[in-house]
């Protein structure tokens, strides 16, 4: 489903968001979005250089899939860690590159399983990398540096 996405950390000002509690700047969504998509779709938002664009819990019916653009390749790899079996514990995860028929600019895809697996990891997975970019964020503000 189209969306676009407004905000995340950069506090373009938004509505309360239930996150807030937890010291998490999180996004609010225009248009239609499916309920199961929009904890992952907070958390990799909150990556720099990273915009989901579009995102379909499949229904049950096909994969579960987050589309985003980057904005260049070295926003990646903190991205892609978290959808390695080895650091999210599901091998039923990858994230592909791709574009249409007419060259448009690429963008990429997070693909899961499909199903009520897909909603339960998916929601771990966004559980996860929430927990790491709270202890990143404390981190940085004890140490004085940037956020992620």
């Amino acid at each position: 489903m189209g969306y676009e996405y407004r905000s995340g950390l950069s506090g373009v000002p938004r509505k309360e968001h239930r996150h807030r509690k937890q010291g998490i700047a999180c996004s609010l969504y225009e248009g239609k979005m499916d309920k199961e998509c929009v904890r992952l779709c907070d958390v990799v938002n909150l990556f720099k250089g990273i915009k989901t664009t579009d995102s379909c819990c499949g229904h049950g019916q096909r994969p579960y899939r987050i589309w985003f653009a980057a904005k260049d390749l070295q926003c990646l790899p903190q991205l892609l860690y978290w959808f390695d079996s080895c650091h999210c514990g599901y091998c039923d995860w990858r994230i592909y590159v791709t574009t249409d028929c007419g060259m448009s600019p690429v963008h990429f895809c997070i693909e899961g399983p499909i199903g009520e697996k897909a909603y339960s990891q998916a929601k771990s997975i966004a559980t996860q990398i929430r927990k790491y970019i709270i202890q990143k964020l404390r981190k940085e503000d004890e140490d004085g540096c940037d956020a992620p």
